[in-house]
């Protein structure tokens, strides 16, 4: 019968003495009983409690008790236990239980032929609470740190084979694997939970930057050709090899000539060589070596290309490099020739000189690369000289280029001719080989070009331009106090041309930073100052801040310190700079670990919290770094335990609960205490391990103590009854199969038997009415039971030995789907081999021959088959 169809009983009658009776059999299904001969006077065998479940390694006792026809208790009885599974559980000749190994077994009694059987669920002690260890963890980038889980029941005793699963709160900054392995990552905060059976506990992880202790610098070498540029990179690491960001990275060349860097470690070649690129951090410094290649050469070509030359003059050639891509190359040697030495000569600079009429050809070779030059050489006389620009103007300092153009008597321009060039006051202006006039000072003065014995002239007036522009860098820039820098001043006239004038400088506050007349910057106290540059009345300003001394460590005193509760000890935090020298005055910050275990104020004054046993991490942080002290707060003892309510009722057969409030020494309420419960007297009300109270029987008031270390608080508790006004029978009419149950209860033990409680259980075919009577009430309901479906058929002992010539009578029960005994039903016995041993129809075993045979009952509506092992002896 489905059991969602039978209403429990009225609440009322549970909670009151009841009376149940039959008042007649209504009628019979025609199902029979037949007890199997041998039985005795025992029809029946109850075992109670009927399924049970026990922790691995805890016992249960069971009872049996043998029941007559009438459903009298047969109380001389003799009961054998057995176990269907030993390797799950093992059952005393008291019946008395012990869990062996994880599973499901039956367990029976047996006695003259009748079983009664038990459903035994073997499970794992429940975890009640998990306790991680250690609860913080301070690490640096790739630090592996282990975590240990414990594990608890509900008594506190420690569970040593339960799987914990780790999880982080933060991948990024640490991970952590299956064994409670944990993995700093990057810097940051993470909480890594241990969980076991959905109870959990967590610990903290603070990862922070380790020191550098090396630097590599990728790639290394590195070849570049000139006028190329690549991009370098540094790696600063820890101690443990692990990368270590956020650090500012200072470039140099030792060869600047060769190749320069950038502040971000962009290289640029610059000329053919080798150099060796550092990038220095913290300190520590890490090197590149860079090796610089010229571009070759893919193209030569001669400028001018021809030439017309008068015996005895010059034409300057000049070669122009090119690379593949058509880029213009400097700065490569070059050999000059010439095809005809008698026609035309040619230096190493370029410069060919006419020698005899005729033509030859001139070449520039450069890394095998050759460019050439057709020149025509003839006698002809130079008739004029004109030189342009005439007149012209120069700066004192600068340059302006003449050109000398040479004419034959026809007007024709001659190429190639020696020109010789002079001034008329070098006091005033000086000119070159070539014509290039750099003034000296103000004045006017000639510039004579000669060439052929004719002359030509040009006057060029010296006149100083005024400053336009003072420049000042670098600008913005920024020194530690007590270091120097140096700013350079670019000064240009009014067309914008750099010159050099003099210079005054000054700062803007000299209690910040001072400067001398070369621009050299002196920091003297924190802040920030302007820096100008002045030059015939304009300036240019630079601005400079001045930067206090870094902080580099932080060192907590003292390292560790042991207070109470509510106790305090002062902190000191001493900063030193990278040299070991104490700093003053900078600001230190303050914080902890856990504020339920100790707190710290603004002045590092940390203060006991909680209820002790445990310990926190005081960090002082200033400028980014930190130093640490580990603060062990101590365990207050109990001070008192109070019970509420109290004093305190309980129905009978109902629950309430109690409450223990615990308090320490300092009168804290303290929540982290094993609490004990006790019961004055359990026939009257029983307590669990959480203080819910069940009332058991009417009666007290007795005492109901919690305990917790060497303290306890009770309080008075009275269990009582609930007067009974009516008796109400639910439902009023059932069907149930046999060995189902319904909250009805009837006296005639072949239909239906009952217990106390009034639960009805069927037995045969049949139909009765129920009578429930409590306190003088009464009320009735009809009960019909239908035959049930036989499941299984279980024959005990499950195993046996007999002598040769002696007997054991086995039993055999029928059960349904629920595992629940079947009443009434009849069994055929066999014996696996006669010639060892036989069996009658109501089971008993005889020994013929020494063996082992297999004894079968078989119920006879169903064809199950159950069996047992009997082992026959000589």
């Amino acid at each position: 019968m489905d059991s969602s169809r039978v209403p429990s009983r009225s609440i009322a009658i549970a909670r009151r003495t009841v009376t149940w009776l039959v008042a007649a059999v209504v009628g019979c299904s025609g199902a029979t009983v037949t007890d199997s001969v041998g039985g005795g006077d025992i029809a029946s065998i109850e075992v109670t409690p009927p399924s049970s479940s026990l922790a691995l390694g805890a016992q249960l006792p069971l009872q049996a008790v043998a029941k007559d026809p009438d459903g009298k208790i047969v109380s001389t009885a003799s009961v054998v236990w057995s176990v269907k599974d030993p390797t799950i559980a093992s059952v005393s000749n008291a019946g008395v239980v012990t869990g062996l190994a994880l599973g499901t077994t039956q367990v029976a009694a047996s006695a003259s032929g009748k079983s009664g059987i038990a459903a035994i669920t073997v499970q794992r002690t429940p975890v009640a609470s998990v306790i991680v260890r250690p609860n913080h963890i301070d690490a640096s980038p790739g630090a592996h740190t282990p975590l240990t889980a414990i594990t608890y029941d509900g008594a506190n005793n420690i569970l040593s084979d339960r799987a914990v699963i780790w999880t982080s709160s933060n991948d990024g900054v640490a991970t952590v694997n299956a064994s409670g392995m944990v993995t700093a990552v990057a810097p940051g905060n993470a909480t890594i939970t241990g969980t076991a059976e959905g109870k959990s506990d967590a610990a903290t992880i603070t990862v922070t930057q380790g020191a550098v202790a090396t630097v590599a610098v990728t790639p290394s070498p590195l070849t570049i050709t000139v006028g190329q540029t690549s991009q370098l990179t540094a790696t600063p690491r820890d101690a443990n090899n692990n990368p270590v960001t956020g650090r500012p990275v200072s470039w140099s060349s030792d060869n600047t000539a060769v190749a320069t860097v950038s502040s971000t470690g962009l290289v640029t070649a610059v000329a053919a060589g080798t150099a060796a690129i550092t990038a220095t951090v913290d300190g520590k410094t890490g090197t590149a070596a860079i090796t610089v290649s010229n571009v070759p050469v893919a193209s030569v070509t001669v400028l001018p290309p021809s030439a017309n030359m008068a015996k005895g003059s010059s034409t300057q050639f000049s070669a122009v490099l090119k690379d593949a891509n058509g880029t213009a190359l400097t700065g490569r040697l070059v050999a000059w020739s010439s095809s005809d030495a008698s026609v035309v000569s040619v230096s190493e600079s370029g410069l060919a000189t006419a020698v005899g009429a005729g033509t030859a050809t001139i070449s520039a070779t450069s890394e095998g690369i050759t460019g050439t030059a057709a020149v025509t050489v003839s006698v002809v006389s130079v008739a004029s000289v004109t030189v342009t620009p005439s007149p012209a103007t120069v700066s004192p300092g600068g340059t302006v280029a003449l050109t000398a153009t040479v004419k034959d008597a026809g007007g024709n321009v001659l190429t190639g001719q020696i020109v010789a060039w002079s001034t008329s006051n070098p006091g005033i202006a000086t000119v070159s080989s070539t014509g290039v006039v750099t003034g000296v000072a103000a004045g006017t003065v000639t510039i004579t070009a000669t060439s052929g014995g004719k002359s030509g002239t040009s006057t060029v007036t010296v006149a100083t331009l005024p400053v336009g522009s003072v420049t000042v860098t670098p600008s913005p820039t920024s020194i530690i106090i007590g270091q120097s820098t140096t700013l350079t001043a670019t000064v240009k006239d009014v067309n914008g041309t750099t010159v050099t004038r003099p210079v005054t400088w000054s700062s803007s506050n000299t209690a910040k930073a001072t400067v001398n007349s070369s621009g050299v910057v002196t920091s003297v106290d924190t802040g920030k100052v302007t820096i100008t540059a002045t030059s015939e009345g304009v300036s240019g300003t630079a601005s400079v801040t001045i930067l206090p001394v870094p902080v580099a460590s932080v060192t907590v005193s003292p390292a560790t310190a042991t207070i109470g509760v509510g106790k305090t000890v002062t902190l000191g935090a001493v900063t030193k700079d990278a040299n070991g020298n104490v700093l003053t005055g900078r600001t230190i910050t303050w914080s902890t670990s856990d504020a339920t275990v100790a707190t710290v104020s603004s002045t590092g004054v940390v203060t006991g919290a909680g209820s002790g046993g445990k310990t926190a991490t005081i960090t002082a942080t200033s400028e980014g770094k930190s130093g640490t002290a580990t603060i062990t707060v101590t365990l207050v003892p109990v001070g008192s335990v109070t019970v509420t309510p109290s004093p305190a009722s309980v129905i009978i057969g109902q629950t309430t609960q109690l409450t223990a409030t615990v308090k320490d020494t300092n009168g804290l309420v303290v929540t982290d205490r094993a609490v004990t419960w006790t019961s004055s007297n359990t026939a009257i009300a029983t307590v669990s391990s959480t203080g819910l109270v069940t009332g058991v029987t009417v009666g007290g008031p007795i005492t109901i103590t919690a305990k917790a270390e060497t303290k306890t608080g009770t309080t008075s508790l009275t269990v009582t009854p609930v007067p009974v006004a009516t008796v109400t029978v639910q439902p009023p009419s059932a069907t149930i199969l046999q060995n189902q149950t319904t909250t009805l209860s009837s006296s005639s033990t072949t239909v239906a038997t009952i217990n106390s409680s009034g639960t009805a259980t069927g037995g045969a075919a049949g139909v009765t009415t129920i009578t429930a009577t409590s306190e003088g009430k009464s009320g009735t309901a009809t009960l019909t039971v239908n035959l049930a479906t036989v499941a299984s058929v279980i024959v005990s002992p499950f195993t046996a030995v007999v002598s040769k010539g002696h007997q054991v009578q086995l039993g055999a029960a029928a059960q349904d789907s629920n595992g629940q005994t079947l009443q009434g039903r009849t069994f055929t016995w066999t014996s696996s081999n006669t010639s060892i041993a036989t069996v009658s129809s109501s089971g008993l075993v005889t020994g013929v021959s020494a063996g082992i045979v297999t004894i079968t009952a078989t119920e006879t509506v169903s064809g199950k088959s159950g069996t047992s092992t009997i082992t026959v002896g000589k």
